[in-house]
């Protein structure tokens, strides 16, 4: 399996990964069929999702394989959990706006260094709200892991995703 970032409507934004170009790289692994790994089977949700038009004109399989997107709502009933919340959009502000102006191309996109920093950030978040990775994010993404395993396909994933799908969670 290989796995290959997509970064949704960024793509718009980064002239050397848009959305021409992720099929373009796609197309370096002389591979069919694409696993996504975000969405369900659910025809109907695909319109927002540019990539998946330019993938499908493109001839390549498509199987979703994603997961319900169950997130806890974060209540805020103390300091201390204000102060978590807002942490967490900080670094969330933080890490994006820094990717954004590091990548410039499918490599960037797809490179180690980012992988490093959703491990770093997601690691960040296990140490101030534990609940949201150890009930939400580490099972969803384990579910998807097993439905993609011994696959010899491309996984299209979310960036943020793609570092656990890699193998950068240990």
């Amino acid at each position: 399996m290989i796995v290959v970032s997509t970064i949704g409507k960024m793509h718009e934004s980064i002239p050397g990964y848009d959305y021409k170009e992720l099929v373009n790289y796609i197309k370096t692994f002389n591979k069919r069929e694409v696993l996504v790994s975000y969405l369900k089977d659910d025809p109907g949700k695909y319109d927002d999702f540019t990539e998946i038009s330019y993938l499908k004109n493109a001839g390549f399989d498509l199987y979703f394989i994603g997961e319900e997107l169950y997130r806890p709502v974060t209540v805020i009933n103390s300091p201390e959990s204000l102060v978590r919340s807002n942490l967490i959009d900080m670094i969330n502000t933080m890490v994006y706006s820094y990717l954004k102006g590091y990548w410039k191309d499918a490599e960037t996109v797809n490179s180690e260094f980012t992988d490093r920093i959703f491990s770093a950030k997601h690691k960040f978040i296990m140490s101030v709200e534990p609940d949201i990775e150890l009930k939400y994010w580490v099972p969803m993404h384990k579910k998807i892991m097993e439905k993609a395993e011994n696959k010899d396909a491309i996984l299209l994933s979310d960036v943020e995703s793609a570092y656990f799908y890699r193998g950068f969670n240990q």
